[in-house]
């Protein structure tokens, strides 16, 4: 038995896959194909791995199973998000591995070597981004495209109308620099300086949820992307350390980041001492709190009580262009299945109008396709969630639990002392500078 595995349950779903073409041509995703290409494999059983809950696919399933009417099955397991590159590697040298594999975007470099290429001549890049959303565009490569979009997940600013009210600030933050004032507004100290009221929880980040996501936000927000991929290679490298002083270095978003745990500067909000930020959220001691939107359900359930709203993440003033942050699961072919051609029909349908739409009904978040996102929701909850994806972003993480330590290090380095904003942001640029130096993270 497979090490590691977070395996709740696995179910066999029919597909109509005689129906698939159909399916794509309708929905945008596909030219109508010629006739040698109609032909459509009407057996077999497609295994998939992915992080989604089994019970949530089992919905999605259930609703693609409206186009049943063969024999094709497709055999679902649930794997953690953190064992998922073990659990792809043990699995595979010991030829089980699944046929698809629903790829998180932190995941692209270190599987892409195991992914088989949807060539463009079977969808076009014209169509990839006439279709999804431009953070899909993570997923194109110079010879083809990696997976396919069927969710994505965006960060938003969850804030409590209390909070602002009472101290009389009418709505919240759209610009970061908004923070440099409204700190000291909304974070209440006794006369010891103990923080008893935060306005935001930046600056340490052992206790700051998502901390490396906002440090990444903040970074893309200047317009520099974390890491480059080279049109012509196909290899990745740091941008991390600005170029030619055109493209902002990590040094300014460190510095923002840190400065809000420094007991020294007028917007000292923050410490290592408070409890989590989500906690401290949820128990009303937190103005803001930087989330994604599948944690929506959860802050609502835990204290029914609090009375907060949801708004965009706020911007540089005067950067020319919005930019959130979002994380993104596509349907990926392995290179090792042994039934690629139906395996790529059950990913093409996974990436489908209708199927996107279920994935997004199902786990209540915005779809990554450009035509569901057209048809604007009444919720005012979902007009931001839908808001956020259509500008988020990502970046090419090379090995996600390296460069979460990577990122800690810095901060922790900055708010002991140990090390200037320049000396830490250098320092990362180097270690993640050589995680691409890595032979495997090439294409």
């Amino acid at each position: 038995m497979l090490k590691n595995l977070n395996i709740q349950t696995s179910f066999l779903i029919g597909f109509g896959v005689l129906l698939v073409v159909g399916v794509l041509v309708f929905g945008g995703i596909i030219p109508n194909p010629k006739a040698e290409q109609q032909k459509a494999v009407t057996r077999g059983t497609v295994t998939v791995w992915g992080t989604i809950p089994a019970e949530t696919m089992r919905e999605i399933t259930d609703i693609a199973q409206t186009t049943s009417g063969t024999d094709v099955k497709i055999q679902y397991t649930q794997v953690g998000l953190t064992v998922l590159d073990s659990a792809l590697t043990e699995a595979l040298a010991a030829g089980t591995g699944p046929d698809i594999v629903l790829l998180p975007e932190q995941s692209i470099v270190r599987e892409q070597a195991r992914i088989q290429m949807l060539p463009y001549t079977a969808m076009s890049e014209r169509t990839f981004r006439d279709t999804f959303i431009q953070e899909g565009a993570m997923y194109l490569r110079p010879s083809g495209i990696l997976a396919l979009p069927v969710t994505v997940d965006p960060m938003v600013m969850y804030w409590n109308r209390d909070m602002f009210s009472t101290k009389n600030v009418v709505r919240p933050p759209a610009y970061w620099d908004e923070f440099l004032t409204l700190s000291s507004v909304l974070t209440e100290r006794d006369n010891a300086n103990n923080i008893l009221k935060s306005a935001i929880s930046f600056g340490d980040y052992s206790n700051v949820a998502h901390a490396k996501d906002i440090l990444a936000l903040l970074t893309l927000q200047t317009g520099n992307p974390l890491v480059a991929l080279n049109s012509s290679t196909g290899t990745f490298s740091s941008t991390l350390g600005g170029k030619d002083n055109e493209t902002p270095g990590f040094s300014e978003t460190l510095r923002f980041y840190t400065d809000f745990a420094d007991p020294l500067k007028p917007v000292y909000s923050w410490n290592r001492s408070l409890p989590n930020s989500k906690d401290a959220f949820l128990a009303q001691d937190l103005a803001v709190y930087f989330g994604f939107a599948s944690e929506l359900v959860d802050i609502q359930t835990k204290n029914p009580n609090l009375n907060f709203d949801v708004a965009p993440v706020p911007q540089v003033r005067n950067y020319p262009y919005k930019t959130s942050f979002a994380h993104m699961q596509a349907a990926a072919v392995l290179k090792a299945s042994k039934q690629k051609e139906l395996a790529l029909s059950i990913t093409m349908l996974l990436s489908s109008q209708p199927v996107v739409d279920a994935f997004s009904k199902a786990l209540l978040l915005p779809p990554p396709r450009l035509d569901l996102l057209s048809q604007r929701p009444t919720d005012a909850f979902k007009v931001v969630f839908y808001d956020s994806t259509l500008t988020a972003k990502s970046w090419a993480d090379p090995k996600p639990l390296t460069t979460d330590s990577i990122f800690r290090q810095a901060v922790e380095s900055v708010l002991s002392g140990k090390a200037d904003v320049g000396g830490a942001s250098t320092r990362v640029q180097s270690e993640i500078s050589l995680l691409f130096g890595e032979g495997s993270l090439d294409i």
